[in-house]
C-alpha cells in the first residue's frame, strides 16, 4: 500500500473525490473559526457544484481543501486561495467518470481485487495481512473506512482506463524524436564578456549627498522590523552538574539493566596489501601473484607493512591508512579472507590470499574474543552518560520550576535566579532573527519570546549551556527606518545599483560596437572597450558556463543562432553577457541511436498528458454550454472565496 500512497498522482486521484467526508463531516461546523464571521459555518452541506446529476457540497470542497492543506503545508491564511483549484479537481474526476460511464467503461470487482494484490502493503509476498491490518492501514494513511478508499480506487481505475482509451492512439513522429534527441545532445561552443557589477564597483564613489538622497527615494523599502525588549533568565548547566551526584550503585544497576549492550563479539584488528586481479584475464592475475609474491618476500625481510601498504595497496580507502582496516567481525568479509584473519596470530603476516578482488597480504594486530566488557571498563562511559540525563532531567525541572515562580512575580527575576543559580540577561530591543547575547543556539529562544504576549513568561527552552526562560517586556512595533540607522545598508544598496546599471551600459556599448562590425568579432569589440572576453568548452543545453551559470538562460536566443551570430545584453545573474557562438556540433548518429526509445516514450507521455488535459477541458466546456455544469458562486463566496457573485456555469 505505501507506493500507493507514495505515487502523487494516483493520490490526487483517489482523494479528488470524497476527500475524507466521512472523517470531516464531524469538523467542518468550525473548519476554521472565523471565515464566515462566525463559530458554526452557514454553508455546511450546501451545493457548491452540479455536474450532471451530481452535486458537489460545500462539505466535500472544504474536507478537499483541508487535506490538501495538511498534505501540502499550505499556511491556514492561503487555505482558501486553493479552492478554486480543489473544485476544479472536482468537477474533472465527476465529469471524467459520468463520461466514462456513458462509453460503457468500467471495472469488475475481479480486476478491481486484481489491482489491490499488486499493492505490497496489503499483501506482503502475496498473502492478504488481513482484515484487521487492512482496515488499520487504510485508516492510518487515507482517514477513510475501506469501503471508501476501495471506491476511491475503483475510481482511479476506470479514470486510468478512460485515459487509455482517449490516449492510446496518441503516437511521436520518428522527425519529433530526433529534433528533441538532437537538441537534447547538441553542444555550443561559445565566445562571451561577462560583466560582472562586483567588478565595476570600484569605479562607482558613493558619497553621503547621493546615499541620502537614494534613502529619499527608496524610504518604503527601510523598516525597523518588529523588536522585544525582554529578559531571559539562564540556568548554567555547569551549576547543575556540580549538584549531581553518581553513585556506585548507580553505576551498577545502569550496568546491569542494559548489560547486553556490553557484550563483545569476536573482533580482529587488521591490516591489508591489496593487489586487484580479475580472474577472468589469466595474464592480470598471473600478474598481481607474482607482485604480491614480492611483497611477501620483503615483508619476510623485515619491510614496514604499512609503508609498503601506502606505496603498493590497491585499496586506496585503506592504503592511505597503511592499510588498516580497523576492528572486523565475522561475516564482514568474504570467506578467504575471514578464514585467514581469524587464523592469524597478533603480529603475524599472511602469504598471498586469493579473494575475488584479488591478492591479499594480511597482518593481524590485535585479536579479541568475544566476552562481556566488566562494569569497570565501561564505568566512564555510564557515568558520562547517567551525567547527561540527569543533568537534562533537572534543568528541565529546575527551568519548569522557575518559569512558574517568575510568572507570579515578574519583578522579582533576581531572587528567582538567585534561587536557581541562574544568570539573568537583559535584550534591550532584538529582532526576531537576532540572538540572545552570550547564548549559544538561542534562536528557538527568541521564536518563543516573539510568540509570547507583553508580560507574558514563556516556556523553558534548552540552549547550548543549559535552559532559557524569556520574558516579554515590551513589543516595539516595526517602523520606517531613520538614514542613520540604516545608512551603511543604503550605501551598499546604492553601491549595487549603479553597478548593475554601469554593468548594462558597458554590455549595450559592446553590443553597439558589435553592429557595427561587417564580420562580427566579439575579442575585437571587447578589447576596444577593454572588456574581457572567454570562450567556454563545448556545453550541453543543461551544462553551465564559468562565471554566468545555467545555459538555459541564454536558450531562447541561442537556439536560433548561427555559427559566428552574437546575442546580448541578456541578464545572467546580476550582471550580463553578450556573446557570439562560436561553434554548434551534434554528436554521432550511433549516440543519437541510444536515446531514441527513452525520448520517444518521454515525448508520448508528454503529449498524452497534454491531450487528455485538453479533452477533460472539453469535456467541462461542453458540460458548461449545455447548462450540465453550473458553479454556486454564492456558497462559494460564504464559505471565503473570493470569486463572484450569483450562480453561473462555470467558464
Amino acid at each position: 500500500m505505501l507506493n500507493i500512497f507514495r505515487r502523487r498522482d494516483l493520490l490526487i486521484r483517489i482523494l479528488s473525490g470524497a476527500f475524507l467526508v466521512a472523517v470531516c463531516l464531524s469538523m467542518v461546523i468550525t473548519l476554521i473559526p472565523g471565515m464566515t464571521g462566525s463559530t458554526v459555518d452557514p454553508t455546511v452541506g450546501k451545493v457548491v457544484a452540479e455536474v450532471g446529476s451530481e452535486e458537489i457540497t460545500s462539505t466535500e470542497l472544504q474536507a478537499g481543501v483541508m487535506n490538501l492543506t495538511r498534505s501540502a503545508r499550505i499556511p491556514a491564511e492561503m487555505v482558501w486561495n486553493y479552492s478554486t483549484q480543489v473544485l476544479d479537481e472536482l468537477v474533472l474526476e465527476k465529469a471524467t467518470l459520468q463520461e466514462a460511464e456513458r462509453l460503457g467503461i468500467h471495472i469488475t470487482e475481479a480486476k478491481l481485487q486484481d489491482r489491490l494484490r499488486q499493492i505490497p502493503d496489503l499483501f506482503p509476498q502475496g498473502k492478504f495481512v488481513g482484515k484487521e491490518q487492512y482496515e488499520n492501514l487504510v485508516f492510518e494513511r487515507m482517514g477513510t473506512s475501506p469501503a471508501e478508499f476501495e471506491r476511491r480506487f475503483r475510481n482511479s481505475l476506470v479514470t486510468e482506463q478512460f485515459r487509455k482509451l482517449v490516449t492510446d492512439s496518441i503516437s511521436v513522429s520518428p522527425e519529433e524524436i530526433r529534433k528533441e534527441v538532437v537538441a537534447e545532445n547538441e553542444t555550443f561552443v561559445l565566445s562571451y564578456a561577462y560583466i560582472d557589477p562586483e567588478t565595476v564597483k570600484k569605479e562607482i564613489a558613493t558619497p553621503d549627498p547621493l546615499v541620502e538622497t537614494y534613502f529619499g527615494q527608496n524610504k518604503s523599502s527601510y523598516q525597523v522590523g518588529e523588536k522585544r525588549i525582554g529578559k531571559v533568565l539562564l540556568l548554567d548547566r555547569a551549576a547543575v552538574e556540580k549538584s549531581v551526584v553518581i553513585s556506585d550503585a548507580d553505576i551498577r544497576k545502569y550496568y546491569q539493566d542494559r548489560i547486553d549492550s556490553y557484550r563483545t563479539e569476536e573482533r580482529v584488528a587488521v591490516s591489508h596489501i591489496l593487489i586487484k586481479a580479475d580472474g577472468k584475464d589469466k595474464a592480470v592475475l598471473e600478474a598481481a601473484r607474482k607482485k604480491s609474491e614480492d611483497l611477501a618476500k620483503q615483508l619476510l625481510a623485515g619491510a614496514d607493512f604499512a609503508a609498503l601498504a601506502t606505496k603498493n595497496s590497491e585499496d586506496a580507502g585503506s592504503a592511505v591508512k597503511g592499510g588498516d582496516l580497523g576492528y572486523i567481525t565475522r561475516g564482514q568479509t568474504v570467506p578467504g579472507f575471514e578464514q585467514m584473519t581469524f587464523g592469524l596470530e597478533p603480529g603475524a603476516v599472511s602469504s598471498p590470499v586469493q579473494t575475488e578482488f584479488g591478492f591479499h597480504l594480511i597482518k593481524v594486530r590485535e585479536h579479541q574474543q568475544a566476552h562481556l566488557r566488566t562494569v569497570d571498563e565501561v564505568r566512564g562511559e555510564i557515568q558520562a552518560a547517567l551525567m547527561t540525563e540527569r543533568v537534562q532531567t533537572a534543568l528541565t525541572t529546575k527551568g519548569e520550576q522557575a518559569a512558574v515562580e517568575w510568572r507570579k512575580n515578574i519583578a522579582d527575576a533576581r531572587s528567582i535566579a538567585t534561587k536557581y543559580e541562574a544568570t539573568v540577561i537583559d535584550i534591550p530591543g532584538a529582532l526576531r532573527t537576532e540572538m540572545v547575547p552570550g547564548v549559544a543556539g538561542s534562536g528557538p529562544v527568541m521564536q518563543e519570546l516573539f510568540s509570547i504576549e507583553k508580560g507574558w513568561v514563556g516556556r523553558p527552552i534548552p540552549v547550548g549551556t543549559g535552559v532559557a526562560v524569556p520574558l516579554n517586556v515590551e513589543i516595539q512595533p516595526a517602523r520606517p527606518a531613520q538614514f542613520s540607522e540604516v545608512k551603511e545598508r543604503v550605501r551598499a544598496d546604492y553601491l549595487n545599483q549603479q553597478a548593475r546599471s554601469l554593468a548594462l551600459i558597458q554590455a549595450q556599448g559592446l553590443a553597439q560596437a558589435l553592429e557595427k562590425q561587417e564580420k562580427k568579432d566579439i575579442a575585437t569589440a571587447a578589447k576596444g572597450l577593454k572588456l574581457t572576453v572567454k570562450t567556454s568548452p563545448a556545453v550541453s543545453r543543461t551544462g553551465s558556463i564559468d562565471g554566468v551559470g545555467s545555459l538555459g538562460i541564454l536558450m531562447p536566443s541561442l537556439k536560433t543562432l548561427k555559427q559566428g551570430e552574437v546575442a546580448g545584453p541578456i541578464v545572467a545573474g546580476a550582471g550580463q553577457i553578450v556573446y557570439q557562438l562560436a561553434s554548434r556540433s551534434t554528436p554521432p548518429e550511433a549516440v543519437l541511436a541510444l536515446q531514441q526509445k527513452n525520448v520517444e516514450q518521454r515525448l508520448r507521455v508528454e503529449k498524452q498528458n497534454l491531450a487528455f488535459n485538453a479533452f477533460q477541458e472539453s469535456l467541462k466546456k461542453r458540460l458548461t454550454d449545455s447548462g450540465d455544469l453550473v458553479i454556486h458562486q454564492d456558497v462559494l463566496s460564504q464559505m471565503g472565496t473570493p470569486l463572484g457573485a450569483p450562480p453561473v456555469p462555470m467558464p
